[in-house]
């Protein structure tokens, strides 16, 4: 007789049999009556950790927060067509950062799927299919544990993502006899050294540069790959720069890296400067709207070394492309180059100094402007960067402020910094809770809009559930200034004045810190500088989730 009263082993059961094998302890999910058998083999399974949300939305982006900052699996269990459809904006955003998420399905059962019934659609893995590295549909009970273990696999195996299970009601409900795969025979490594002829070939350019500058994407965002950075980038002589606000989802480099020397952009002068600029670890520029002007420099030379074949060259030309993991390409490029002293130091070091020149005049500037109203969000950025812990881990999802927000927590720190990697608001406010169960010791921020605070308010109840000491700041400029970005430049487009009249644009009325209290957390209100540290030292205080709304300019609409 198990735990739950049940004597007959199922395909729940197997279920986790298969999630232990792996190593992974929580669930995230919104559960429905679907869910029941899963629900209650989870009584027998006490080291699994069944994490209640109240929106799918939240479970997903929670699972991409936990999964991003350990690089191991999580799951997200969805609830039927209606679930499923809830979850998959956030999703999207997970599918661009190749986070190794399971996306775990409940479908009705298959006497009815077929037939219209309730919360049943005839294709429930389309949905997903375009956002996932593989998508099945559990088709008996008995290939449940094989299934879910290739699908697990199937996230880990790079450039990995999210993948996708359909499990219907009634096969997960049935008698399970059968054993479980060995995780071991299954998790192969799949990390790929780029071609050698390749590596030979950007060695090559790197010896014969006059000066080179290194971009750093998401793919270096773990100690092994930033180690194999810092030799490569101290054997070259060349600053390292992280990637442009719209691309960059994790900071390649941490701030105060003796390298670090800003922000990607084509008008860097350590761009400029450069006649070869390697990419490393990271796709090609993510584009908001058609560019009107080259993202690369004409005439530079461009190594792009990335774990996905699809994102290079995808746009920009490149001269060599290094397929594979970013630390064994790195470590090949350094081997290739051999010893040596910095190829051009002087390089480094003047891109290194102007960084830091520009940013303590930045900083000067921005402290200069703390006494004024309305509050810039600019300002407030680098008033908050001020208060916060040089280690912390900052989740932004503050659309206009975003660029702001990196620009001031990163430099001169060792914060960890995660975007969205999507459009899809909210996503912030569930990935910090995921970030938190993952780093329980770390102070975690989540910076979000007004407008994005609207789509992830759900996330306050479960975090509140949990007692996770999680900050919440929001950006309150009561708006959607993006969408008044975009008429803005829609009417200069078409030669119009700008007009003070913002259709479908104004978000006044909401109380947020009224509305974070009815959830359970500490909130309040700010206006000014002078108040932003001692609220965040209240907030830190607080033992649960705590919420700090900075209103700032309204007539504001980003950079």
């Amino acid at each position: 007789m198990t735990a739950s009263g049940v004597s007959v082993r199922t395909g729940a059961h197997a279920l986790f049999e298969v999630l232990e094998q792996w190593g992974i302890d929580l669930l995230f999910t919104c559960p429905g009556s679907t869910e029941a058998a899963v629900l209650d083999a989870s009584i027998d399974v006490p080291a699994m950790r069944m994490v209640l949300t109240t929106h799918e939305s939240i479970a997903v982006s929670a699972a991409d927060g936990y999964a991003r900052v350990t690089g191991r699996p999580a799951v997200a269990y969805l609830h039927a067509n209606v679930g499923l459809a809830n979850g998959i904006a956030h999703l999207a955003c997970a599918a661009s950062t190749r986070t190794p998420m399971l996306v775990l399905n409940g479908l009705k059962s298959t006497e009815m799927q077929n037939r219209g019934g309730f919360t049943t659609s005839p294709y429930p893995a389309e949905p997903a299919r375009q956002y996932v590295r593989e998508a099945r549909v559990l088709l008996e009970t008995g290939a449940l544990a094989e299934d879910l273990t290739r699908t697990i696999a199937a996230t880990l195996t790079e450039p990995g993502g999210p993948a996708y299970l359909g499990l219907p009601q009634n096969l997960v409900e049935a008698p399970f006899a059968g054993p479980v795969p060995a995780m071991q025979r299954h998790h192969v490594s799949s990390r790929r050294r780029p071609d050698p002829a390749a590596v030979d070939a950007a060695a090559a350019l790197l010896r014969a540069a006059r000066a080179v500058t290194i971009v750093a994407g998401a793919e270096i965002a773990n100690d092994t790959a930033r180690r194999a950075l810092g030799a490569l980038a101290a054997r070259l002589g060349a600053p390292v720069l992280i990637e442009d606000r719209r691309t960059m989802t994790a900071a390649g480099i941490l701030g105060d890296d003796p390298a670090f020397a800003g922000v990607y952009a084509p008008e860097h002068p350590a761009v400029v400067a450069s006649d070869v600029l390697l990419f490393a670890g990271m796709p090609s520029f993510t584009e908001f709207e058609p560019l009107r002007t080259p993202v690369v420099p004409a005439g530079a030379t461009v190594i792009h070394l990335c774990s996905d074949a699809a994102e290079v060259a995808k746009r920009e030309g490149v001269d060599v492309g290094l397929i594979g993991n970013a630390a064994l390409a790195l470590a090949d490029l350094l081997a290739a180059l051999g010893p040596g002293a910095a190829t051009n130091p002087s390089h480094r070091e003047t891109a290194v100094a102007a960084a830091r020149t520009k940013r303590e005049g930045h900083r000067t500037a921005m402290r200069a402007r703390y006494g004024e109203s309305p509050l810039h969000p600019l300002v407030a950025c680098n008033a908050l960067a001020e208060c916060l812990p040089r280690d912390a881990y900052v989740v932004g999802d503050a659309v206009t402020t975003n660029g702001y927000l990196a620009d001031a927590v990163i430099p001169g720190s060792q914060r960890e910094f995660l975007a969205t990697g999507g459009g899809s608001l909210g996503w912030g406010m569930g990935a910090a809770i995921g970030v938190k169960l993952a780093k329980p010791d770390a102070t975690v921020v989540s910076v979000t809009g007004d407008g994005a605070f609207q789509f992830g308010v759900q996330a306050l109840w479960t975090a509140a559930l949990l007692a996770l000491p999680i900050v919440f700041v929001v950006i309150d400029n009561e708006s959607y200034a993006a969408v008044k970005a975009g008429i803005k430049r829609y009417r200069r487009r078409g030669g119009r004045p700008d007009g003070d009249v913002f259709p479908a644009s104004d978000l006044p009325g909401a109380d947020i810190a009224m509305i974070s209290r009815g959830f359970g957390a500490y909130a309040e209100t700010v206006a000014s500088v002078v108040e932003i540290a001692p609220a965040i030292e209240r907030a830190r205080a607080f033992d649960g989730p705590s919420v700090v709304v900075i209103k700032t300019d309204v007539a504001h609409t980003g950079p």
